[in-house]
């Protein structure tokens, strides 16, 4: 069972109890929690946000994914063989002039307006190439029921960091203080867990080699 709350409703459940606050509507509520959601989708890349996804490669441009943030790892199977997209800056990759269609080497990440951002791949595809994701999720929750890893896992991340905006919102400082000590301590914590939960049994300062193919 939850630790802590386990989805939007029970958070401003839980907000009203530590603030001791029944006058905030629904509304107010949400902000707090949309305004955390800000920050840790700032600060944080963590095991519980990670998603992966398979994009089917057959333009110049695919759409990202719902939700998402960041690569982690980006590979087509091909040939018997695991390939690695490698990220470019969109500049660099405005110079290639090589228009020959192939396997995709290179990706971009560009905005485009009105719909979610697109990868932007080079070479252009010469066939449809199925790629394996692996990225960073946003966790923003929305609706009421709505729950995610990072809530689960880490429900003092969106509690503290709540009730922080929630202090500044009826212009308390010392209970602002709180919060934000709070905050720092749980958003330091979240991190050394990760990483110990990322390279247990190694070293964690990952060589240049072992970042190549992750």
């Amino acid at each position: 069972m939850p630790l802590g709350p386990a989805n939007l409703s029970e958070l401003k459940a839980a907000l009203k109890g530590f603030m001791a606050e029944e006058s905030f509507d629904d509304g107010v509520l949400g902000m707090f929690v949309a305004l955390a959601d800000a920050d840790l989708r700032r600060e944080l890349r963590l095991l519980p946000m990670e998603r992966t996804a398979t994009v089917a490669i057959s333009e110049e441009t695919e759409p990202v994914p719902d939700r998402f943030l960041s690569v982690r790892r980006f590979t087509i199977d091909h040939g018997g063989q695991r390939h690695k997209l490698t990220s470019q800056p969109a500049e660099i990759m405005a110079d290639y002039a090589d228009l020959t269609a192939r396997m995709p080497s290179f990706y971009t990440i560009e905005g485009n307006e009105g719909a979610l951002p697109v990868f932007r791949f080079y070479p252009l595809p010469d066939q449809v190439y199925t790629a394996k994701l692996l990225f960073d999720a946003d966790p923003a929750l929305l609706d009421d029921d709505d729950f995610n890893d990072l809530l689960l896992q880490q429900p003092d991340l969106y509690l503290y960091g709540a009730l922080l905006h929630a202090e500044a919102y009826v212009k308390n400082p010392e209970r602002s203080v709180v919060w934000g000590t709070l905050y720092g301590r749980a958003l330091s914590a979240a991190k050394s867990s990760d990483l110990r939960d990322r390279y247990a049994g190694g070293t964690l300062a990952p060589t240049t080699a072992w970042r190549e193919y992750c």
